[in-house]
């Protein structure tokens, strides 16, 4: 039942034209004195633009300009539904073949609204339901005027979608802010593993010249084979037949559970204790480095005291001495440079792979262990900073989407606002 006041209308009743296809035609590089070219690949899924950009030079672009409020929807690929709302302050922009433009009658229904409406979960749905697959998935224009959704009096559409553009504020300017963040950390990896940090707080001034180029004076370069006690692979073997429910047995970590520096332990999976007796020389100790061998190559993190004795399936293991830090040891091979070697030494084939012998070969560079921890600390401080970033982003995710089904469906009802 539609709260009082509202109606059920199809996205095609409230168009002043029918939906039209985009430009066939290929982008250049972009230029100012070009108008931006938005293909299905520049939308993000939040329904905002990325910022890499690239233009339109054809001869009748203006049969295909935006005007403000013009709304975009992918038609066809592995991104159907995904939309875009045009505002003239993004300059000219042109758009493309793949996509579809859905002009309202802003006298009776709000693109602004509608923006909302076309991210949320009965939108998705719906896209779901109607979406015919095949070897190009596609939503035709047609199929689109027939979505049906609800729709309040103008007062309330511009209400709505006024307080719901807010929260996307709130998320976009932390999103630039953890994104500012990120910038830091890189150039603060640079610094720290090239440079270095002296009991003070500052840059080495003094450097030698090694085998792989100059680092600071008292900074040694080694290998993993040289410092750790013991590299190897975790379980290789079948273990789909061992499998327990979450919460019984002994928990494995895969390739896809190491992120940069820790371990997401949301989809880790279980075997039974007979099987983990089978590989007992293969449990993880606090400290160990576990490393992807396969996904992305190289990607490391430190076993944390809470899954000690737990086993790994196909991973790299090193086995870090206590008189150096495992945490240093993870940022190397995460930071850029560690990266550029890990890919020197990837296995080729169908999927690339890391594999023990070539780790064990893998230069490390090695300040003295009080430096490693001021290492640590510095990059440790930024990481936070960037968590509770990312933590906001997400509460803040789940606030939109709550706020989004009570106001776009009149369970909570925004009346007489005056905007």
């Amino acid at each position: 039942m539609m709260p009082e006041g509202w109606i059920e209308t199809t996205l095609g009743h409230c168009l002043r034209e029918n939906p039209s296809y985009g430009a066939n035609a290929s982008a250049v590089p972009f230029s100012h004195k070009l108008p931006r070219y938005v293909r299905i690949t520049d939308i993000r899924d939040c329904g905002t633009l990325n910022q890499d950009s690239v233009s339109i030079a054809i001869d009748n672009v203006i049969d295909y300009l935006l005007e403000d409020g013009d709304f975009l929807i992918a038609r066809s690929g592995n991104t159907v539904g995904k939309s875009f709302r045009y505002n003239r302050s993004l300059g000219p922009c042109a758009y493309a073949g793949y996509l579809l433009l859905f002009r309202f009658d802003e006298t009776q229904t709000t693109s602004a609204y509608f923006k909302h409406v076309a991210q949320s979960d009965f939108y998705w749905q719906w896209v779901k339901s109607t979406l015919r697959t095949g070897a190009q998935p596609n939503i035709n224009s047609k199929e689109y005027s027939s979505f049906i959704f609800p729709l309040p009096p103008l007062p309330e559409q511009r209400a709505i979608a006024e307080i719901l553009d807010s929260v996307d504020a709130t998320i976009s300017a932390t999103e630039a802010t953890l994104a500012q963040t990120r910038r830091v950390k890189q150039a603060l990896l640079q610094q720290l593993l090239t440079k270095g940090i002296d009991e003070n707080g500052r840059p080495h001034t003094k450097f030698k010249m090694t085998e792989i180029g100059e680092i600071p004076e008292a900074w040694e370069v080694s290998s993993f084979g040289s410092i750790s006690d013991e590299v190897t692979v975790g379980i290789a073997c079948s273990a789909t037949h061992a499998y327990v429910p979450k919460g019984e047995g002994v928990a494995m970590i895969r390739n896809q559970n190491i992120k940069d520096g820790w371990i997401d332990e949301s989809d880790m999976l279980n075997v039974r204790k007979d099987f983990d007796s089978e590989f007992s020389t293969k449990r993880l100790r606090e400290g160990d480095l576990v490393i992807a061998r396969t996904g992305y190559p190289g990607l490391t993190a430190v076993v944390p005291k809470s899954l000690a004795a737990c086993q790994t399936f196909t991973t790299l293991i090193v086995r870090i001495p206590k008189t150096i830090s495992s945490d240093y040891c993870a940022i190397w091979m995460n930071s850029p440079l560690g990266a550029a070697f890990v890919s020197r030494l990837q296995a080729g084939g169908a999927q690339q792979n890391l594999n023990a012998g070539a780790l064990k070969t893998m230069p490390i560079l090695l300040p003295p262990y009080k430096e490693q921890l001021r290492i640590v600390a510095a990059i440790f401080d930024v990481r936070e900073d960037m968590h509770r970033k990312e933590k906001s982003i997400r509460e803040l995710g789940s606030f939109k989407r709550a706020l989004m089904r009570d106001l776009l469906t009149g369970k909570v009802r925004v009346k007489d606002v005056k905007l």
